[in-house]
């Protein structure tokens, strides 16, 4: 699984940093509703790649919900640091929005669309992951003598 999340994290960077260089998001805008739900799915597969250990017994006692409620919030958080992360690059960086002003009102829709696109795709990562998780083992056939 570490393997699969490291490979799957430089692959969704690669495909980002050629967007932005491409200018991808601007020409395409659409572009960034797939990128966040894979983002979003990345950062559910983030969390059970690091939590499964040190919550063993969460998953032992198959507390499906609770499981679901941790990488959901966790990845909730997670988008709303990149949100920030947006906000301030284009702040500081690209001087859209001057600090003595209401930033632009077509960013607040952008930013909650772009939060439910992380946890959708958290939320279906989670769901997939736990659903094969907890499911019961199939019983193999008798063996006939």
């Amino acid at each position: 699984m570490t393997r699969t999340t490291i490979v799957s994290f430089f692959i969704v960077l690669s495909i980002h940093a050629v967007a932005l260089n491409q200018a991808w998001y601007d020409a395409f805008w659409w572009f960034d509703i797939p990128m966040h739900l894979i983002g979003g799915a990345l950062v559910g597969l983030f969390f059970f790649t690091l939590f499964t250990k040190p919550l063993k017994n969460l998953f032992s006692e198959r507390r499906f919900f609770l499981l679901l409620i941790l990488s959901i919030g966790f990845a909730s958080l997670i988008g709303l640091l990149w949100e920030f992360y947006e906000y301030l690059k284009d702040v500081y960086v690209f001087k859209l929005h001057p600090l003595d002003f209401a930033p632009n009102p077509n960013t607040l829709p952008d930013t909650l669309d772009d939060l439910l696109n992380d946890l959708t795709g958290s939320l279906t990562l989670s769901l997939l992951f736990l659903f094969f998780s907890f499911r019961k083992p199939v019983n193999p056939a008798p063996q006939m003598r």
